[in-house]
């Protein structure tokens, strides 16, 4: 049935248009230095083509294209369905460009293949592919053998390596079995320092950004909510703060961007509460979306409404972790963000410095409302009419300060 309405739909469209404008976003990753290779590991960009690393696309989708289709109710349908032989009528979605430059793959195939099947299983598939390169490194320090993971060498790149993890963690077999509380707890049952190459945030695995090189996208990260790791914004895309703009977009630069992001965090808040893609608006205003609410509910809502419903929910977010122990130590990000440096790209040389990420994460936290070690202060909870939760946390706060005194 699926097959016949996307043959039938309006929404097909010629193959090769749909390839190479997904080849032009692969592209325009490495270009804008936007997307790491492997486990942010550092590889001559030069001598793997990083520019044009995935081959393959044209032929591909050339032989296997349906159609196309979009999110429920979504008029850009920018999904690209097709007919893989080998895990059948699938979408490529857009963290699927992860199965490529993540895990070394260049062949266009294997990622559509491991993109359908962590579709299929119902797997995350950024978390998937951090795994995947987690082990792959592993393998190439020579932490682990080909015995450690039931005879299938982890070598970047490997096709059976890439689609039998895929299937070891779905099922939970085997290896697959350490992974099903993620990197983190499974790299300290590995052991032999593998802890330190389990890239993570809060205990969840990190989307492919190359936050060394792009300032605010790391500070993002950092105090992403420990149940939404993989959500934070590409903050470099903000253009609408006031405050030094200019200066601020660039990745380079520790000015001003923790006003910035916290605009961007406020924003995807907004579409996630609306349930609408992030891709149109945030780089807009989300005027347009406050009227399509409006219009929707029949209550009178502004753009300035929205923000404001979004970053109650912050609070509330940020309490919950607080509440589970999160605090300044947690808002950060691997080590490794900071002693070693972007490789290749437009970002080579970049690294985190400490201090400065610091005061990113200084100013983060006064525009927020929370205190020096990112606990929401208590007029922000009376901010936003929460004064009811202020005295549910604060009680939590000193019943379990009482316990550790």
């Amino acid at each position: 049935t699926t097959r016949k309405l996307l043959e039938s739909s309006a929404l097909k469209s010629q193959s090769g248009k749909m390839s190479k404008l997904a080849i032009d976003i692969n592209l325009s990753l490495t270009d804008r230095g936007v997307a790491a290779f492997g486990n942010w590991e550092d590889d001559d960009w030069d001598g793997i083509n990083a520019g044009s690393f995935v081959y393959g696309g044209d032929e591909f989708v050339g032989k296997h294209y349906v159609g196309r289709v979009g999110c429920s109710g979504c008029p850009r349908a920018c999904f690209k369905v097709c007919n893989d032989p080998e895990t059948g009528l699938g979408v490529v979605k857009c963290w699927a460009v992860n199965f490529t430059m993540k895990v070394w793959n260049r062949d266009w195939k294997v990622m559509t293949s491991a993109a359908h099947l962590c579709n299929n299983y119902g797997l995350d598939g950024v978390s998937t592919t951090n795994i995947i390169a987690f082990l792959m490194e592993l393998y190439h320090r020579g932490i682990i053998t080909g015995e450690d993971t039931d005879g299938i060498p982890m070598i970047r790149g490997d096709k059976d390596a890439i689609i039998s993890t895929v299937h070891k963690i779905a099922r939970q077999e085997g290896f697959g079995k350490l992974f099903r509380d993620g990197v983190l707890n499974a790299s300290r049952t590995i052991g032999k320092g593998a802890e330190e190459y389990a890239m993570h945030i809060k205990g969840l695995e990190m989307g492919n950004r190359e936050f060394r090189g792009r300032k605010g996208t790391a500070l993002a990260g950092a105090v992403a909510p420990k149940s939404g790791g993989n959500e934070y914004p590409l903050a470099e895309s903000a253009w609408s703060i006031g405050v030094n703009k200019e200066y601020a977009v660039y990745p380079g630069s520790y000015d001003t961007k923790g006003l910035m992001v916290w605009e961007e965090v406020n924003k995807y808040k907004v579409m996630d509460m609306l349930g609408i893609c992030k891709g149109p608006w945030c780089t807009h205003s989300l005027g347009i979306p406050a009227k399509l609410f409006s219009l929707a509910t029949g209550i009178d809502t502004s753009e300035d409404d929205l923000l404001f419903a979004a970053q109650k929910v912050a609070v509330l977010e940020r309490a919950f972790d607080v509440m589970r122990g999160i605090r300044r130590k947690d808002d950060t990000l691997p080590k490794r963000m900071f002693e070693t440096a972007v490789p290749g790209g437009p970002l080579k040389g970049e690294r985190l410095e400490r201090d400065k990420f610091d005061k990113m994460l200084d100013e983060y936290y006064a525009v927020s409302g929370w205190d020096k070690d990112g606990i929401p202060k208590e007029e922000t909870f009376q901010k936003f009419g929460l004064e009811a939760e202020w005295q549910i946390f604060d009680k939590r706060l000193k019943r379990e300060g009482a316990a550790h005194g």
